[in-house]
């Protein structure tokens, strides 16, 4: 016995688009129970080569889309007294990178949203109908980055896809509010705060997580996905 699944092409940076996917999926496979907010692209550049049309791009599609998406999908959450927002941030959303600020900006914005929901949520008594879900992974082996590095795989390994997956599907089960993926790599962060910036600042360094600039490459993106 399989389940039914509902496919749409969207360009979830684009709030009309959104409105009209929203309008579609109400009527052709009902509420919404959970929503998965996984869209980005990243550009891999320096900060002095950027073009204000790239930097506007990874905000519209890594940040803005969550902001179309949660406003068309919340209500009928409200309406049916449950539902679920999960937000794929990025361990860029903790920790700056070089070659990835508008990267990196978008990713703490996308933390920001989500704990500025919650508090709002809080306020209007809602916190025990609509869940949500951060999730923070290390660098994903999806090809989005140039030759992702890191010193000490065996603490800060690259992730497979699979692996990501499981973990938020998971968190979702579970109603966890943050997830940082490896769970290690959480337990050392907190740690680090405990010492003054420049401390924290030599340890992200000796752990030696870095990317390649990308030379002239179209940036790469994933998707964004919501589950009835």
């Amino acid at each position: 016995m399989g389940v039914s699944a509902h496919a749409y092409q969207c360009d979830v940076s684009d709030e009309n688009q959104v409105r009209e996917l929203a309008r579609r999926v109400a009527e052709e496979v009902g509420p919404v129970a959970i929503v998965v907010n996984n869209a980005a692209v990243t550009q891999c550049q320096p900060l002095l080569t950027l073009k204000p049309d790239q930097i506007r791009r990874t905000l519209d599609v890594n940040l803005l889309s969550h902001f179309w998406m949660i406003q068309e999908f919340l209500p009928g959450m409200l309406v049916q007294k449950e539902g679920h927002i999960v937000a794929m941030s990025s361990i860029a959303g903790y920790v700056g990178t070089g070659y990835l600020t508008d990267y990196c900006a978008s990713k703490f914005a996308v933390r920001g949203l989500m704990c500025a929901l919650e508090e709002e949520l809080y306020q209007l008594g809602l916190l025990d109908t609509i869940k949500l879900t951060t999730i923070f992974p290390m660098a994903i082996d999806t090809g989005m980055f140039k030759e992702p590095k890191s010193r000490f795989p065996w603490l800060a390994p690259i992730l497979e896809t699979k692996a990501v997956a499981d973990r938020t599907m998971d968190a979702i089960l579970r109603e966890e509010t943050e997830v940082v993926i490896p769970h290690r790599i959480l337990v050392m962060h907190r740690l680090m705060f405990l010492f003054p910036a420049k401390a924290m600042k030599l340890m992200q360094r000796f752990m030696g997580c870095t990317v390649e600039p990308h030379q002239g490459a179209s940036p790469t993106t994933a998707t964004t996905s919501a589950f009835g």
